[in-house]
């Protein structure tokens, strides 16, 4: 273990200076090789002479939307969807009627009708909850599936893939105007999830309170989008860092120390509970007895340790560790499965969500109990490599952990973390490895995946991640080059194949190469880690154009506006590093002004925080501060010093403050 650990930190370092020779001769142009200008790609659209059933001709249809008398809420709602968007395309409002009314030839059938059985079936135990078809039965178009959100993604499903709508984020769909309505005559399409829960968003206001965004991306894991019957609802499998609020230190410590965990120091800490005192396993099984009791219909609800690496050492939890295989989940994992016996008895539909995180990282010899759901969260694996090859060391002993909890675990979420935390803003080019990481983490038993952030502007290609992500939980298999064509395409227009120019050179260039025989490795924490983005001057030169280039061709303002926040990203990346407009090696009044557009635009475009918890200061206080004289980092008072909010008039303030540690 010493020789590997000595290892791996050589690795480390010597990865690290080289990572400094790059930056240093990358700033000073020694090494600089030339970079072939981008010429787009002639796209030919193929033409499709497949034959036809048309639904709208020129302002009038022969057809009706159908619905089962007895329709569920949200089959109601999906009915009332295709009508309403079916009239935004071409202006026609279809009537609907329920199923009680006499078959007709032309009809769109929508969700379970007593028009089954007659041309086709509809085999709802097979499909689920969320599962659809869509079928031409003669001159009738059927939309049907499970009665919760099936029919509802069905009708989303059809429009995007027949009528070449889309819902890229909550501010940008796109539903194209036609006279005519035509769709291929001969449709038999076949849906189910291959993930059960899918909460794909990174970018929250973009997509949390947008229904129709959820649906049309069936997203059923999106808070406050689709809660709502009519709706669908979603599926609230949300975990948390919960065991302070289960154990209040104000209600337990002063009385009971030994409630808590015995650090390596022999001091009783508040950082986690020890698991091993009956006492403890008592207040969290009245807790959730109490929960699931007062609570009937109850699907869910969290028990996890604190955010801490913490965990007691106290002999009776140490004995536990021991029999689990040494791994110091031992002790919750017991806890939870008598837990979950006694939630059981009450709901057996109930699930208890736990993290597989810091001190629980490890998977136990004990079972999880199969009401149990447990989030693997694999925050210390390389995002720029595939997870099932990578060889960087934390990737390694990740994919060992992820791979015994697959043996003892039912339910296997996974929380991913797709964005880098120092920096929300910077780039993060994660889409080489997030398909085949959603292939391996489906074909080893996850069922849910839950994607972290709460970043508020698409600054970093947010609203295309999440948009990718929910396409590839749904259907891990989809061709991701095109759906990343298509997504660019129609959010940024005609200038789309520059922006996926500099997407490829992010990832494929420049983002974990191997140097001097060490590969670099991409971490959701170090903004300046070694391997991301080592850049070239004539590189940096070459994306500054890509993106001068594609803002050039926008046709419209809101294309416009999705290339300039999704173009901080690279702004800020520069500014951090002091590349070409923010370098220093230029007049201050030339990179400070830099420094100014930068912060003035990222306000304008609605970017309120750094990092998490960590918000930007305001205007005013930049201006105040003489801050474009900093880089990004230390555009927030976290940096700055809170202590010193409210009271710094100037820059020499703060930097006073700095040097002398004392309150202004």
């Amino acid at each position: 273990m010493e020789l590997t650990g000595f290892l791996s930190g050589a690795k480390e370092f010597i990865s690290s200076i080289l990572a400094v020779l790059i930056f240093l001769s990358s700033s000073f142009g020694i090494v600089n090789p030339p970079v072939e200008p981008f010429v787009p790609e002639n796209i030919v659209e193929e033409v499709d002479n497949s034959p036809k059933m048309t639904l709208i001709d020129t302002g009038a249809s022969a057809y009706v939307i159908v619905k089962g008398a007895a329709a569920s809420p949200s089959e109601n709602t999906a009915a009332l969807k295709l009508r309403a968007y079916l009239q935004q395309i071409s202006g026609v409002e279809l009537p609907i009627v329920t199923d009680a009314a006499p078959a007709a030839e032309k009809e769109i059938i929508v969700g379970r009708t007593n028009r089954e059985g007659a041309g086709y079936t509809v085999d709802r135990a097979a499909l689920g909850d969320e599962g659809f078809i869509i079928k031409t039965v003669g001159a009738k178009l059927v939309i049907a599936g499970g009665e919760k959100r099936g029919t509802l993604y069905g009708v989303f499903d059809f429009l995007e893939k027949f009528l070449d709508c889309a819902w890229l984020s909550a501010d940008t769909t796109i539903v194209p105007e036609k006279a005519t309505v035509c769709i291929p005559a001969a449709i038999d399409e076949y849906e189910t999830p291959a993930f059960m829960f899918r909460q794909p968003s990174l970018c929250k206001p973009e997509t949390t309170f947008s229904a129709d965004y959820a649906l049309a991306n069936k997203a059923n894991g999106i808070a406050y989008s689709v809660e709502s019957e009519e709706l669908g609802g979603m599926l609230p499998y949300y975990m948390g860092h919960n065991a302070a609020l289960i154990m209040p230190e104000s209600v337990y410590f002063a009385d009971h120390p030994e409630y808590y965990a015995l650090n390596e120091d022999g001091v009783r800490t508040t950082e986690n509970p020890c698991m091993s005192n009956p006492a403890v396993i008592k207040i969290f099984t009245d807790y959730a007895v109490d929960l699931v009791t007062n609570n009937p219909g109850l699907q869910c609800f969290q028990i996890s340790l604190n955010d801490s690496g913490e965990y007691c050492r106290c002999d009776a939890c140490e004995a536990i560790y021991a029999e689990e295989g040494g791994v110091t989940t031992g002790t919750l994992v017991r806890m939870l499965n008598a837990i979950a016996d006694q939630v059981a008895a009450i709901n057996p539909e109930c699930k208890i969500i736990t993290l597989a995180y810091a001190c629980s990282v490890d998977a136990t010899i004990t079972p999880v109990r199969d009401n149990i759901i447990v989030y693997f969260c694999p925050i210390s694996m390389c995002y720029a490599h595939p997870l099932e090859t990578d060889t960087y060391d934390e990737s390694v002993k990740l994919r060992k952990q992820f791979d015994d909890w697959s043996k003892i675990c039912k339910n296997i979420f996974i929380f991913e973390y797709p964005v880098i935390y120092d920096m929300y803003p910077h780039p993060y080019p994660i889409w080489d490895a997030m398909q085949p990481n959603i292939q391996y983490y489906l074909k080893n038993g996850a069922t849910g995946l839950y994607v972290d952030s709460n970043a508020s502007c698409d600054a970093n290609f947010l609203c295309m991640t999440s948009w990718l992500y929910a396409k590839l939980l749904w259907d891990p298999y989809e061709d991701m080059d095109a759906l990343m064509s298509r997504f660019m395409r129609l959010y940024f227009g005609d200038g789309w194949q520059y922006i996926k120019e500099y997407t490829r050179m992010i990832s494929v260039e420049c983002n974990g190469k191997t140097i001097a025989g060490i590969q670099t490795h991409m971490k959701c924490f170090d903004l300046n880690q070694p391997g991301l983005m080592a850049m070239t001057k004539n590189q940096i030169t070459y994306c500054d154009e890509l993106w001068a280039k594609a803002k050039s061709l926008a046709k419209e303002d809101w294309q416009l506006n999705n290339l300039r926040s999704c173009e901080i990203s690279w702004r800020s990346w520069k500014a951090c590093h002091f590349y070409g407009e923010f370098s220093r090696f230029q007049a201050p009044s030339v990179w400070t002004a830099s420094n100014q557009k930068l912060f003035e635009d990222l306000t304008s475009l609605g970017l309120t925080q750094f990092d998490p918890g960590n918000d930007y200061v305001t205007l005013e206080e930049f201006d105040k501060l003489d801050l474009k004289y900093l880089y990004p980092q230390y555009w927030t008072w976290r940096q700055l010093g809170k202590d010193m909010q409210g009271k710094a008039d100037n820059l020499g303030d703060i930097i006073w403050g700095w040097i002398t540690d004392i309150e202004i």
